[in-house]
C-alpha cells in the first residue's frame, strides 16, 4: 500500500512506501497522468485502462470528476491496483497544490516530472530509437557486440560494477566499439529495501555519499569512471524498482546522473510470445520514434532468447525506416516521457 500525508504546520509530503505484490509505476505529463503496473520478476510495464486527469482541486477519473472529499468513493471501483497508483499520485498532486518540497535531505526538490525516470522521448516524428542492454558484461555481450557491429548499430549498456570489476576486458571492448556506457549501481539490489534518506553530502567540501542508495550509485559510477575512464552520465534503477521514488531520484541527480528506464523490452515480448518471431513481431508493433528498447546481455534472463531475437529486430526495425541512436542522444531530440 501506499499513503501520503502532510503535518498541519509545514508543506511537507512524506510518502510511505509498503510492499505489494505488485508494484505500481506511474508516467505523468504535466497534466495527464497515465498508471501502469509493473511486474518486477518479469521486468514488464503494463499498461492501466484507466486514464487521470488532474488539478490540484478536482481530481477526474473514468467515473467522473471528484472532490478531495469524495475521492475515495470515485475510486472505489478503479481496481486495487489502480487505487495504489491513484495514491501514490494523489500525494504528487497535493505536493503540486501546495507548492512544496519532498523529503529528500539537504537538496530542494523541483517539479514533479524531475522525481520520475524518463521512459521514452517525444521526437515528434522523427524515427529515432534507443537500444539498451543491462547486467553487463555477460555471457552473451561479445554476440551482442557483433550483432551491433554488423547492423552499425550503436547502443547504451547499463553496466552493473561488479560485473566490470569481474569482467573488464569485455566493459573495455564495449567501449572500444563506441557504444555508450551507463550506471546500473555496483551489486543490482532492489533499491525501494535500502535507505535513501541522503541522496550524498558535503564532508570537507567533497562530495560523499548517503548510506544504501546512494552509495550503490556512486559505487557503480566510480568503479565504472575507474575501469573505462568515464563517469556514467545515465543511470538505470534495478528491475526499474523506484523509478518513481523521489529519493532514489534525487540521489541519481546528486552524482550528475539521468534517471532512465524503458519503454518495452525483449523479455516483455518473450512474455507474451514462445517463439522468436512472435517475440520480434510484438516488439515491432510496439516500438514507436522515442521507444528506449530494453535487453539484457548479463543477469538472470535467459540471454540466448536475446541473441536470438536481437539481430532480426535490428533488420526488421531499419527496414520501417528506424535509426537505432544512443541513449543520450534520443534524450536530446525532444520532450522526456516520464
Amino acid at each position: 500500500m501506499m499513503s501520503a500525508e502532510a503535518g498541519p504546520n509545514t508543506n511537507t509530503i512524506t510518502i510511505n512506501r509498503e510492499p505489494i505484490n505488485e508494484p505500481v509505476g506511474i508516467e505523468a505529463g504535466p497534466e495527464v497522468i497515465t498508471a501502469k503496473a509493473f511486474d518486477a520478476t518479469k521486468g514488464a510495464l503494463r499498461e492501466f485502462p484507466t486514464g487521470i486527469e488532474a488539478d490540484p482541486v478536482t481530481i477526474e477519473t473514468d467515473q467522473g470528476a471528484a472532490e478531495p472529499g469524495e475521492f475515495k468513493k470515485k475510486i472505489d471501483n478503479l481496481g486495487r491496483r489502480t487505487r495504489n497508483a491513484v495514491k501514490i499520485f494523489a500525494a504528487t498532486l497535493a505536493l503540486s497544490s501546495m507548492g512544496a518540497a519532498l523529503e529528500t535531505g539537504p537538496l530542494q526538490a523541483e517539479s514533479a516530472q524531475a522525481q520520475a525516470s524518463i521512459s521514452s522521448v517525444n521526437t515528434h516524428g522523427k524515427k529515432h530509437i534507443a537500444l539498451t542492454f543491462d547486467d553487463g558484461p555477460g555471457p552473451i555481450t561479445q554476440e551482442v557486440l557483433n550483432i551491433l557491429s554488423r547492423n552499425h548499430v550503436k547502443a547504451t549498456f547499463y553496466m552493473v560494477g561488479k560485473n566490470v570489476l569481474a569482467h573488464k576486458k569485455m566493459a573495455l571492448k564495449v567501449k572500444a566499439a563506441g557504444h555508450e556506457i551507463g550506471n546500473h549501481t555496483m551489486t543490482h539490489p532492489h533499491l525501494t529495501d535500502l535507505p535513501s534518506q541522503d541522496p550524498g553530502h558535503l564532508e570537507n567540501g567533497v562530495k560523499v555519499p548517503g548510506k544504501g542508495v546512494s552509495q550503490e550509485i556512486f559505487d557503480g559510477a566510480k568503479t565504472i569512471k575507474e575501469t573505462l575512464g568515464i563517469w556514467p552520465a545515465l543511470f538505470r534503477e534495478p528491475v526499474g524498482l523506484g523509478r518513481n521514488d523521489p529519493r532514489i531520484i534525487r540521489a541519481v541527480r546528486y552524482w550528475g546522473e539521468t534517471s532512465v528506464v524503458w519503454s518495452n523490452s525483449f523479455e516483455q515480448a518473450f512474455i507474451h510470445n514462445s517463439t522468436t518471431g512472435g517475440a520480434v513481431n510484438w516488439l515491432v508493433r510496439h516500438a514507436r520514434p522515442g521507444t528506449i528498447e530494453l535487453a539484457h546481455d548479463g543477469g538472470l534472463w535467459d540471454n540466448r532468447k536475446t541473441v536470438h531475437a536481437l539481430n532480426r529486430y535490428i533488420v526488421r526495425m531499419k527496414h520501417l525506416g528506424f535509426h537505432f541512436v544512443k541513449n543520450s542522444q534520443l534524450l536530446k531530440e525532444g520532450a522526456p516521457h516520464y
